[in-house]
């Protein structure tokens, strides 16, 4: 997939493969204007990426498919909540404001997964101790200037914020 980007690429293992890809609505209900998830399905496993600071912090969570007890699609009228049920969780993970054909098509390849039925879907490559990751990925200040100088001039944040922000991401230099 050429349009993956490099911290889920770094995340992959040794002959995974991302095979499908979609955003979380910006639009819809439920969905997030700013910072919209993410999610990533691979032959091994599905991936979370919940941008957070106006998408200069982002956390992660992925669920092998092995994990996974139940994965639930509730479908409203504009988009699909998925829900994954991991039995390393107490509560479901979820993913409000997906289209409706995404969530279908991500349903049918954590079916497929559970069931072991992937291309490339290897177990021996996988390791055997569960793997819920959440980690923060900081960026070079100067980028994240640039990054609220254009939501700034787009007008989703106001001078006040910008000047603000800023200044923190300054004094880190």
């Amino acid at each position: 997939m050429s349009d993956l980007d490099k911290d889920i690429r770094s995340m992959l293992l040794r002959g995974e493969q991302v095979l499908f890809k979609a955003k979380q609505s910006r639009l819809k209900p439920g969905g997030s204007k700013f910072t919209p998830n993410t999610v990533y399905v691979t032959n091994q496993r599905i991936m979370f990426r919940n941008p957070k600071f106006l998408g200069l912090k982002k956390d992660y969570i992925d669920v092998f498919y092995r994990d996974i007890n139940q994965i639930r699609l509730k479908k409203g009228v504009f988009s699909t909540e998925i829900q994954l049920s991991s039995r390393f969780q107490d509560s479901p993970i979820t993913l409000p404001a997906v289209d409706k054909k995404d969530a279908e098509q991500i349903g049918g390849y954590v079916r497929k997964g559970m069931e072991k039925q992937l291309p490339g879907q290897n177990i021996s490559e996988i390791s055997s101790s569960p793997k819920i990751i959440e980690t923060t990925e900081v960026e070079d200040p100067i980028k994240q200037i640039e990054k609220l100088s254009q939501l700034k001039e787009s007008g989703i944040i106001s001078e006040k914020d910008f000047e603000m922000k800023k200044k923190e991401l300054l004094a880190k230099i």
